[in-house]
């Protein structure tokens, strides 16, 4: 049985918020928030490093940072971890850079032969999604519903984070089907109180997990 590397990541997105990111990711870990993902593609490797810096002043050591594909950055700037999309490096080559400086490397799937390949080529956890249609994805992936989350933890032990439209109407769910773990944006940046939402969600996952 695999160990949860944590398991409430909020993944950033500061155009979806006027302003307040790091007061909602302060609000969000003092909820229960263990892993903040930073998710800003369109930044360069020195703004992906300072902001790495300006996160790591709020959480302290009271939750994992990620960093979306910058590996240059999350290691100078000090993250705990990188996260892999399809237009990052191979993830063996990403693997190989990590193991150096101690940071752990996720990837993003969407199938379970990709959650296979990810095991084989030593990614520590996946996330698996969209679970539910979202926003972000809708026109782009279709959903692939709770069934697939069975399907991976069946048959591959790996830390598996559920993503895409997950909040505190069916984040039950998502854990009884098998998720270790759920990555949301809106249900926490978007709520009114960020620290209510996170504490909740935690909650559920504590209620329906079986750690």
């Amino acid at each position: 049985m695999t160990v949860p590397l944590f398991r409430l990541c909020l993944v950033t997105d500061r155009k979806s918020v006027n302003n307040g990111l790091l007061e909602i990711i302060s609000e969000a870990v003092e909820g229960g928030v263990d892993a903040v993902q930073i998710r800003e593609n369109d930044l360069s490797a020195k703004e992906i490093y300072e902001m790495v810096l300006q996160v790591r002043e709020v959480v302290k050591d009271r939750a994992k940072i990620i960093v979306n594909d910058r590996i240059d950055a999350a290691v100078s700037a000090g993250a705990d971890g990188v996260h892999l999309g399809w237009k990052s490096i191979p993830l063996d080559k990403a693997v190989e850079i990590a193991k150096r400086f101690s940071l752990f490397v996720g990837i993003s799937c969407h199938s379970i032969g990709e959650v296979i390949e990810a095991k084989q080529k030593d990614a520590d956890y996946v996330s698996l999604g969209p679970i539910y249609e979202t926003p972000s994805k809708k026109g782009i992936l279709l959903p692939l519903g709770l069934e697939e989350i069975k399907k991976v933890k069946d048959r591959v032990n790996i830390h598996l984070t559920a993503i895409g439209g997950i909040e505190e109407s069916n984040c039950d769910k998502v854990i009884k089907a098998g998720a270790d773990a759920v990555s949301v944006i809106r249900a926490i940046q978007q709520a009114d109180a960020p620290y209510e939402s996170a504490k909740r969600l935690r909650r559920i996952i504590g209620q329906c997990s079986k750690y």
